[in-house]
């Protein structure tokens, strides 16, 4: 089994750094991803968080499995669990939670275009026994060159969405397609005067496109950068960031497993 690690460190507070581990099966799938994080006190890395995948026979994903470390064990905290289309394409994603039985505690169903990109996204917290009402909503928009644009929140309200977009988060790219900008803010970007910027991401890479720097900020200044090294067994391991995927891709945002979830 091969072994991946990508290890983060907080610049303005060098004590604050953690870990990612990936290990892949043979067949180049991800087995298990584990957050650890550094004990500056005691000098040394303290498991956290562990997420394993499961898999069908034709290779898609259908649970992954979140486990804490508490006491020397991994325990059972929550999991997802994942349902396909005809055409393969994902068509629920239900998170429970575990407390000695599982609980629903929430779903998204997807809908695509005739590319197979995810236009809709239908998120649903409403779980008493069965489904009631959506939460809310996520359009997807695309690029000319098919890369996510934007992704756009509308709540549901009473009996139906609200008629305007309550958020957005953008992406912009490089000339290469790597991610360089996320931001995030209330109302709807395309609508000036009804937006306002939250946060954002600026990501930074290297020649052969790994990322190598994240500064986190809001609309006063930049707060928090954070520096990215990878290894594979003492050798430099590329690392190709992807586009901003709402449930797959786990090198988007460099945040290790709950980068991919809500």
């Amino acid at each position: 089994m091969r072994t991946i690690s990508q290890l983060q460190e907080n610049l303005v507070d060098p004590t604050d750094k953690w870990k990612t581990e990936y290990s892949y099966t043979g067949e180049g799938r991800i087995s298990t991803i584990v957050d650890s994080d550094w004990d500056s006190a005691g000098g040394h890395w303290d498991y956290a968080l562990r997420l394993v995948c499961s898999y069908d026979v034709g290779g898609k994903e259908t649970q992954a499995l979140i486990q804490t470390y508490t006491g020397g064990v991994w325990t059972d905290t929550a999991r997802f669990q994942y349902t396909y289309d005809g055409l393969l394409q994902l068509q629920t994603s239900v998170y429970s939670t575990y407390s000695g039985t599982w609980t629903p505690a929430s779903k998204h169903d997807y809908t695509y275009d005739i590319f197979g990109r995810v236009t809709v996204d239908v998120y649903n917290s409403n779980w008493t026994g069965s489904w009631g009402n959506p939460t809310k909503k996520y359009d997807y928009t695309y690029t000319g060159a098919g890369k996510v644009d934007a992704k756009k929140t509308k709540n549901w309200v009473g009996a139906s969405y609200e008629a305007t977009y309550s958020y957005t988060t953008h992406f912009t790219y490089a000339g290469s397609g790597l991610v360089t900008r996320e931001e995030n803010g209330s109302g709807d970007i395309d609508v000036p005067a009804s937006y306002t910027m939250d946060y954002y991401f600026n990501y930074t890479y290297d020649v052969d496109g790994r990322q190598t720097e994240k500064i986190w900020g809001d609309p006063i200044e930049d707060h928090t950068k954070y520096t990215y090294t990878w290894s594979d067994g003492g050798s430099s391991y590329t690392d190709e960031i992807h586009d901003p995927d709402p449930i797959v891709d786990l090198s988007v945002y460099g945040y290790g497993m709950f980068n991919r979830y809500e």
